[in-house]
């Protein structure tokens, strides 16, 4: 399976990126950063305000033991930001600055509605789970159209 860099650079060009500004995190960085993190005991925060395809937290995801509640959240948030419902509400909330340049500021998407991941019924969490697993290791579409089709029911609930 291609990791998520090399299928959106078979999609858009560096040249395109470079101009955006759209730089990856190199997985020896975040492989870095993760063991850094597992050595210390003291709790932590992790914040990714430029959290781009997610390399870091795939990384940090599948490098580290953490505990059930902090597995559940980092794979249900990187299940949301697949979905069709994300990438509607990142693109609802941006900006065009000219030039090709288009980015959204945080305070742009404070009044959004955006899935909290937190409050998911332990049932839709788990279908979550099942379905970001299963498109992880084939990549068929169907399973996320299912992940659309959860989040959204969950924020018309809501």
């Amino acid at each position: 399976m291609k990791s998520p860099e090399e299928a959106y650079a078979e999609q858009i060009d560096t040249g395109h990126r470079r101009r955006l500004g759209q730089y990856f995190t190199p997985k020896q960085a975040a492989d870095m950063m993760a063991r850094w993190i597992a050595e210390h005991d003291e709790a932590v925060t992790i914040l990714d305000p430029a959290v781009g395809l997610g390399i870091f937290f795939s990384v940090v995801d599948g490098a580290m033991s953490w505990p059930e509640i902090y597995i559940y959240r980092i794979r249900c948030m990187m299940a949301y930001l697949l979905t069709d419902v994300s990438k509607e509400l990142m693109e609802d909330n941006r900006r065009d600055y000219g030039g090709g340049l288009r980015k959204f500021e945080p305070h742009d998407i404070q009044n959004a509605r955006v899935a909290d991941v937190e409050q998911l019924p332990a049932a839709v969490r788990e279908e979550v789970l099942n379905c970001y697993h299963a498109y992880r290791s084939s990549e068929e579409p169907e399973h996320l159209a299912r992940l659309n089709a959860l989040f959204l029911e969950f924020m018309n609930e809501g």
